[in-house]
C-alpha cells in the first residue's frame, strides 16, 4: 500500500482507518510493507507504517510528484500526449476496420487519458489535441474525414460509428 500524505494528516488515524478497513473488509494489508510518502514535512507518531520523505521528486504511477503536490498539468500532458500519439501512430501501421479502430481507441487511448484525467485534470487545449490524435487514428492517420464527426458519433443503430464526443465524454466523467 503507498499513501500521500500532506500536511495536516494526522498518522494515528490513518493507521485507525486502516484497521477498520482491515475488520470490515477482511483485507489484509502487510503495514510492513506499506508506505506513507510525505510531499510536506510530517511529524513522526506511533504509527504501524515507514514514512518516507519526498526530498525531490517520486513517481507513483507514472506521475511525478514534488514538495508541492503533482507535477502541473502544462508539465504533464505534453509529454502524456505525445506518449498516446506515438502509441496511435504505432497502432495505425496495421490495417483494422472502422469498429475494430473504434474499439483500439476506446480500449488503449482513451482509457490511458482517463486514468491519467483524474490525478492531473486536462486542460482545453489538451483535451483538443486528444480529439485530434482520437479522428486521425480513426481516420487511419490522415488529419481530415469524409464524414462529419456528428455522424461518426451516432450510434451504429442510427447509422454513426460509435465514435465518442471527446469533450463530452471528458465531462461526463467529471474530469475536466
Amino acid at each position: 500500500t503507498t499513501m500521500l500524505l500532506e500536511t495536516g494528516f494526522n498518522m494515528g488515524a490513518v493507521s485507525e482507518i486502516f484497521q477498520e478497513a482491515r475488520e470490515a473488509s477482511n483485507m489484509k494489508v502487510n503495514l510492513q510493507k506499506s508506505i506513507a510518502i510525505s510531499i510536506r514535512e510530517v511529524q513522526e507518531q506511533n504509527i504501524d507504517f515507514q514514512i518516507l520523505p519526498v526530498n525531490g521528486t517520486v513517481r507513483i504511477l507514472g506521475f511525478i510528484f514534488t514538495r508541492t503536490g503533482i507535477q502541473s498539468a502544462e508539465i504533464f500532458w505534453p509529454a502524456k500526449l505525445e506518449e498516446i500519439k506515438r502509441k496511435a501512430e504505432s497502432l495505425n501501421a496495421k490495417q483494422y476496420t472502422m469498429q475494430g479502430r473504434i474499439l483500439l481507441l476506446n480500449s488503449l487511448i482513451l482509457s490511458k487519458a482517463a486514468f491519467c484525467m483524474e490525478v492531473c485534470p486536462m486542460r482545453d487545449k489538451d483535451l483538443k489535441t486528444l480529439e485530434k490524435i482520437y479522428y486521425k487514428f480513426l481516420w487511419g492517420g490522415k488529419n481530415r474525414s469524409t464524414v462529419d464527426r456528428k455522424i461518426c458519433q451516432l450510434p451504429k443503430s442510427l447509422g454513426g460509428l460509435g465514435a465518442k464526443n471527446i469533450e463530452l465524454w471528458a465531462k461526463c466523467k467529471g474530469i475536466m
